[in-house]
C-alpha cells in the first residue's frame, strides 16, 4: 500500500463533508425569499420555515446512522448533544434570523420524538468501551442494543415510506 492510498484511507472523502454538512441540525437553514413584494413575505417566510423544520427534525436519524460509534471518549468526559435549530436565516437580509411562530403551530408538539431521536443520536456516536470487549458478552449486548435500536427505526421509515406513497397513488387507503 503506498502513501497516497494510506493517506486517501485516512482522510474522509468529499461526499462525507457534504453528508455531514447535509446532517447538521445546530445552524439555522437559509429560507430564500421570493422577488415578489406584494405577496406577504412573513407569511411565505413561517410557511417554507415550516416545511424546513419538518426537514430538520428528520436529520438525526440519519446522523444517528451516518456517525455511528465513531467517537471514543474518556467516562469522565463531557459530552454534548447537538441542538436541534429550527429556526432559519435570510441570506437576502445580511442572514437576519427568523424564528417559527409559535401562535401558528404547536413547536413543542413538532420537536418533542425529534429531540429525543437527537439524543439517541449523539448516544450512537460513542464507541464501545474497551471493558465490554473482554470476552464476557457485553459486546454482544451493546451490539444487539444498537442493531435492535436501528432495525425499529428503518422498519419505521419503510412505513412511512409506504404510507406516503399509498397516500399519493390511492386516495382511498388511509388506515394501514
Amino acid at each position: 500500500m503506498s502513501e497516497d492510498d494510506e493517506r486517501q484511507q485516512s482522510l474522509p472523502s468529499d461526499l462525507e463533508f457534504v453528508v455531514r454538512r447535509l446532517l447538521c441540525s445546530a445552524r439555522p437553514v437559509a429560507i430564500q425569499t421570493s422577488a415578489n413584494p406584494s405577496a406577504s413575505d412573513q407569511d411565505l417566510q413561517q410557511a417554507q420555515l415550516w416545511q424546513l423544520a419538518q426537514r430538520t427534525t428528520a436529520l438525526p436519524l440519519g446522523r444517528g446512522a451516518f456517525t455511528l460509534a465513531t467517537i471514543y471518549t474518556l467516562l469522565t468526559e463531557a459530552f454534548t448533544v447537538p441542538k436541534l435549530v429550527l429556526a432559519g436565516r435570510l441570506p437576502a437580509q445580511q442572514n437576519a434570523t427568523v424564528n417559527l411562530d409559535p401562535s401558528i403551530r404547536n413547536i413543542q408538539e413538532l420537536k418533542s420524538w425529534p429531540e429525543f431521536h437527537n439524543a439517541v443520536a449523539a448516544g450512537l456516536r460513542l464507541a464501545p468501551l474497551q471493558s465490554f470487549h473482554c470476552g464476557h458478552g457485553k459486546a454482544y449486548l451493546f451490539d444487539k442494543v444498537v442493531f435492535k435500536y436501528l432495525k425499529c427505526l428503518y422498519k419505521l421509515i419503510g412505513i412511512l415510506k409506504v404510507t406516503r406513497s399509498s397516500k399519493d397513488t390511492k386516495p382511498g387507503i388511509q388506515n394501514l
